[in-house]
């Protein structure tokens, strides 16, 4: 991982719900409680010790959940951390004029 500059990209894994479910309200609520059972604390508990990954949500308190060297590696609660997190290489100032084009 990587601290880059402002303006690189960064890529996560996300859930969204687009306007298809609009006019489907079962559809949009399984959809809801997908997302939200993805980010319970038993979920999210399990992306640090299965995947071995920093969890999005920051209620994860030591010692009822996980444990300090858990919290520290994988920066709990740390929303600084996220701040200039990025996955990628800087992009050289001729690429991201190609991208402005």
């Amino acid at each position: 991982m990587a601290k880059p500059k402002e303006g690189t990209t960064i890529w996560v894994d996300h859930w969204l719900i687009t306007y298809a479910v609009k006019r489907e309200p079962k559809k949009k609520q399984i959809c809801e409680e997908w997302i939200n059972y993805c980010l319970t604390t038993k979920t999210q508990v399990g992306v640090i010790r299965n995947w071995g990954a920093t969890p999005v949500v920051k209620n994860l308190t030591t010692g009822y959940h996980i444990t300090k060297q858990e919290k520290l590696t994988y920066n709990v609660g740390d929303n600084d951390y996220w701040q200039n997190l990025s996955l990628w290489q800087n992009q050289s100032p001729k690429t991201i004029k190609k991208y402005k084009m």
